[in-house]
């Protein structure tokens, strides 16, 4: 159980949740320490529009049955409202032991825990079309006490709003001879007249947790409809029903396919922002089935069931006439077809009755899902009726059983087809087999991977590498006017979709580090020489910002000509203009959200602008880095310690890592605080720039012509490169500690000659090799991890230049360059070493440990060893020679 609170979210352009506004004539509070006590002391039968009535959760669940009959209005709806607990549930309406109130008087009480519809008490009068409908006579049908010749319609129930409610148990009790609930005459026991007895109350099968038997302007929001017949029913005299944010599971009837979790027809519905689930055990019936007209079904997690989605026709004349029954929108949605459970095929298209002259027989609009599938044969898309049109477009169906026998079928077709259907611009796994007799297929992908997240852990989303990126095709018809604009969120949460440029496909947008789409520009206003100070909160980029999440922080990609701006971590902005401004400025600014992996590449600085930041100053830094380094998976591998990323400022300041935060394609970003130091650890005023740091290609298959060596002025300035000139390979024998129990010594061809191997560590399958020599070259090699005789491959070595000073590090000793007064110890299992003007720095996970004096001031490129395997080294990490790029504020 959760909560769901209601409440607009703005995002992009994208209206992705609606507003529930109340202007309340009367409260009805009802729970613990409430005025009402429980749900039946509620006068339901004088409940009018602006009322509210609040449900608070209480530790045991409520047992009432009540009517919704009054008529709200668009500015004072009638609400009814569950409050949650702290921890998020809902309060809970048991059907089974429920009582009604007995100053009610309604019909259908067997259909479910609430209805909304027509009444005696309250008075709510149906129209003559609602007894025709039921092959009545609306002068003599309706048996309720002065209720006159039964002609004075007034209306439908209107503008109510039922959210945040936990319904449970809306189904025929087990025991066939208990009754299920008490009636409002608060009778256990009534007449059966198809049985023609008296039997105990209890609900039908078909019962709903909510059963709309007619209303205009109905939502439903953020409810959980468990272990009922049909989660939640509605009858064709509903017009404008929205379903969002609500929870269904274990609905349906055991045996029997006529029951789902949500079973719908009206004079236009929207069902989004839906998390729907399997079905009761043993239930054969549908996860969704509409017979509505104006059908859209959007942004929705649909999971299980016979099939995902059934769209079939209506039994009312009054819907199949409406111009909405022709068009059907099924988008942004995420349907999965459990192993092999139900029907094979994911939507039905078409009408189940025996009148097909009210089959849906105009155009399904299908694009933007994404369809999983885990049956072990063949999964069938579609199944349609004569004389349909599918427009499927943008969709990623994924078969995540991909065996001999697994087939795609675009359709299974009922009759003689006179249809059409465009499968366009979709993925299907590489290799898998699309099935269609009619129809046409084009511009279909198929690769053996989408680019999801996370597919064992349920994230649908893409990678940064998906092919699925940039790749839909323009949406047709009346689909056009339809457009993926949201997207679901785990769960029943919805957010803006942000394309840019050309959307994705699938049911939700990979997040690009670019302003979001449709955002409109902000207009600020302020006085020379005055800063300007605002926030979403009063309206400045209230249009374009995100909800607050971790990773996603406002960047300036063009500053102001008259001023400077600084973005704040809450979406707000300081814009401060030049003492001589005047008319008016302007900038850009985007919204990036970072990835959350980086390889194990050491960030360093050294010198070149000055930092005038104060303390608590938050600060960003980008890097400007390839997607792919050679001989490596470039920054979307494995995570590395936040705590190897320093900056020094100026006096007085150390910026110390935070939170990593990545970046999209070539960027790599940090997100960083500036904290105060003091004492001996305080830098002189110093600049910094910033370069990242990567592994050496060691092994890279073009090896020394690689050019991340030919072309990189830092490297060639620390190093001469060389090729190994031995023939012979080196052998050596490593202990469980790390240190050589031999060496080989016919290694005569190395360049200087003279070769040892100085060290040797292990760890994640692989063994490293430092190789030392007198005239101070230095290799490095990748044996494979034995304990025993491990097998040495060199590619280059390279030749440090003495002025650098590089420092040859043994496992715990302390080594002296001849020539240099410097000590570097390794302090434990994080080491970095910066070697610049007049100081040598090291850290230890983000601690200065250390600081020297240095004789000589010919070196201001540093080098760092990572030696976390806990020997003497993994890697030399050297500088990749990239252009170097400011540090800015945030």
């Amino acid at each position: 159980m959760r909560l769901l609170p209601s409440h607009v979210v703005l995002l992009g352009a994208a209206l992705c949740f609606t507003l529930s506004v109340n202007l309340s004539a009367t409260v009805y509070r009802v729970g613990p320490g409430q005025a009402l006590e429980s749900i039946g002391d509620v006068p339901w039968e004088v409940i009018a529009a602006g009322d509210l009535v609040e449900i608070y959760w209480r530790s045991t669940p409520y047992r009432d049955k009540f009517i919704i009959a009054g008529q709200g209005s668009a500015a004072a709806p009638i609400v009814v409202r569950g409050i949650p607990n702290p921890a998020g549930e809902l309060p809970v309406l048991d059907g089974w032991g429920a009582t009604t109130r007995t100053a009610l008087n309604y019909g259908g009480e067997a259909r479910g825990i609430i209805k909304i519809g027509y009444s005696c008490i309250p008075a709510r009068v149906p129209p003559c079309a609602w007894f025709e409908s039921k092959g009545n006579n609306c002068v003599t049908s309706f048996p309720c006490p002065g209720a006159g010749d039964n002609t004075t319609y007034d209306g439908d129930p209107s503008y109510i709003t039922i959210e945040g409610l936990h319904l449970l148990h809306f189904r025929p009790g087990e025991n066939p001879n208990e009754h299920d609930f008490i009636n409002d005459g608060g009778d256990v026991e009534w007449y059966d007249f198809n049985l023609q007895q008296i039997v105990p109350v209890k609900y039908q099968v078909n019962a709903a947790g909510i059963f709309i038997e007619s209303g205009r302007n109905i939502t439903i929001r953020n409810c959980i409809f468990e272990d009922g017949g049909n989660g939640i029913f509605s009858d064709e005299f509903t017009h404008d029903l929205l379903i969002e944010g609500c929870r269904f599971t274990g609905n349906g009837t055991v045996g029997s396919d006529r029951q789902h979790n949500a079973y719908t027809e009206a004079h236009g519905v929207t069902y989004q922002y839906n998390w729907m689930g399997s079905l009761r055990d043993g239930a054969a019936g549908n996860n969704l089935k509409d017979r509505s007209s104006d059908t859209v079904i959007r942004y929705n997690w649909i999971e299980g069931g016979g099939r995902q989605i059934d769209l079939v026709d209506t039994g009312s004349r009054d819907v199949f006439n409406d111009a909405g029954y022709q068009n059907t929108y099924v988008y942004g949605n995420v349907l999965i077809e459990t192993h092999d459970e139900g029907n094979r095929q994911i939507v039905h298209f078409g009408g189940d009755q025996p009148d097909v002259s009210l089959y849906r027989k105009g155009n399904l609009y299908f694009h933007h899902n994404t369809v999983l599938s885990y049956r072990t044969s063949v999964t069938s898309l579609f199944r349609l009726h004569n004389h349909g049109q599918v427009y499927c477009r943008n969709n990623i169906i994924y078969l995540a059983v991909n065996t001999a026998t697994s087939a795609l079928s675009i359709m299974d077709i009922d009759e003689d087809p006179v249809l059409n259907i465009e499968f366009s611009r979709n993925w299907v796994n590489q290799g898998v087999v699309v099935q269609h007799q009619f129809g046409t297929v084009s511009d279909l992908i198929q690769t053996k991977d989408p680019g999801f997240g996370d597919l064992v852990g349920g994230d649908l989303t893409l990678r940064g590498d998906s092919v699925c990126r940039d790749v839909s095709f323009a949406l047709v018809g009346n689909g056009a006017s339809h457009p993926a604009l949201c997207e679901y969120q785990l769960h029943q949460y919805g957010s803006a979709r942000r394309a840019s440029g050309t959307s994705d496909l699938g049911a939700f947008e990979y997040q690009l580090p670019a302003a979001i789409a449709g955002s409109a520009n902000d207009t600020i206003r302020t006085d020379e020489d005055v800063a300007f100070v605002g926030f979403a909160a009063n309206g400045v980029l209230v249009n374009d910002f995100l909800p607050r999440k971790k990773g996603v922080v406002p960047i300036v990609l063009t500053e102001p000509q008259k001023g400077h701006v600084r973005m704040q971590s809450d979406g707000g902005l300081t814009y401060t203009p030049d003492a001589d401004a005047n008319g008016s400025d302007s900038f850009t600014y985007a919204l990036v959200e970072l990835p959350p992996q980086i390889i194990s590449a050491i960030a360093t600085y050294g010198d070149a602008y000055d930092l005038a930041y104060s303390a608590g100053d938050r600060v960003k830094i980008v890097f400007d880095t390839p997607t792919d380094w050679a001989g490596g998976s470039g920054l979307h591998g494995k995570s590395t310690v936040d705590s190897l990323f320093q900056i020094r400022g100026a006096a007085g300041l150390e910026v110390i890592g935070a939170d990593y935060q990545g970046c999209w394609k070539s960027n790599t970003c940090y997100e960083i605080t500036v904290q105060d130091i003091t004492g001996a650890d305080a830098i002189a005023p110093g600049a910094s720039y910033v370069r990242p740091v990567g592994a050496l290609p060691i092994r890279s298959a073009s090896g020394l012509s690689d050019p991340a060596f030919q072309d990189s002025p830092v490297l060639s300035g620390m190093f001469e490169l060389a090729p190994i000139q031995w023939t012979s390979l080196v052998n050596a024998a490593a202990e469980p500690d790390g240190t050589l129990s031999e060496t080989s010594d016919s290694a005569s061809g190395w360049v200087g000659g003279g070769v040892s191997v100085q060290s040797v560590s292990e760890g994640n399958g692989i063994a490293t090799y430092v190789v030392h020599e007198p005239a101070r070259w230095v290799a490095i090699g990748w044996g494979d991890g034995n304990p025993g005789i491990s097998h040495l491959e060199m590619d280059f070595c390279l030749k440090i230049h003495s002025q650098n000073a590089l420092a040859v590090y043994e496992f715990g000793q302390i080594v002296k360059v001849p020539g240099d007064p410097l000590v570097i110890v390794k302090p434990g299992d994080q080491l970095a070493v910066e070697l610049r003007d007049g100081a040598v720095l090291y850290w230890y996970n983000g601690t200065v440990h250390h600081t020297s004096t240095r004789t000589t001031a010919d070196s201001v490129f540093p080098l760092y060893v990572d030696v976390s395997l806990g020997a003497l080294a993994k890697a030399i990490r050297a500088w990749v020679g990239l252009p170097a790029t400011e540090v800015e504020p945030v």
